[in-house]
């Protein structure tokens, strides 16, 4: 599959980073890279951040305000970044602070690309 290269090569590129999830519309994982945390804690996450997302992307529709693209939410000791992807599916990642984050947004913005162009034959919005 195309995403297994797409996200260990995500992760390999952004200096902390510590998970790389491929999530579907559902919030379930389809395909998940760690690196020292526990594979199913991160699928947890995953599911419950795909919930948020959905919740955020009702909100702003509601107000007209259009739909996210990337969110990001710094937590504790991570950085969480969210990328829509086509049909409802989404990419996770998670990196240790302190943080180059604007390096790892544009990581993240191209695993996007990439993603989308692999599987669904198409380029999301930026």
């Amino acid at each position: 599959m195309p995403f297994h290269y797409i996200l260990n090569d995500l992760i390999a590129g952004v200096e902390g980073a510590t998970a790389v999830v491929f999530l579907d519309e559902e919030g379930e994982a389809v395909d998940v890279v760690t690196r020292g945390l526990e594979p199913a804690d991160v699928r947890l996450s995953g599911a419950y951040l795909g919930i948020a997302l959905r919740q955020l992307e009702r909100t702003l529709d509601m107000a007209g305000l259009g739909t996210p693209v990337t969110v990001q939410v710094a937590q504790g000791p991570n950085h969480v970044y969210l990328s829509t992807l086509p049909d409802g599916y989404f990419l996770l990642l998670v990196q240790r602070r302190p943080a180059l984050v604007g390096r790892a947004r544009l990581r993240l913005e191209r695993a996007a690309q990439d993603l989308s162009q692999a599987l669904f034959g198409m380029i999301p919005p930026s």
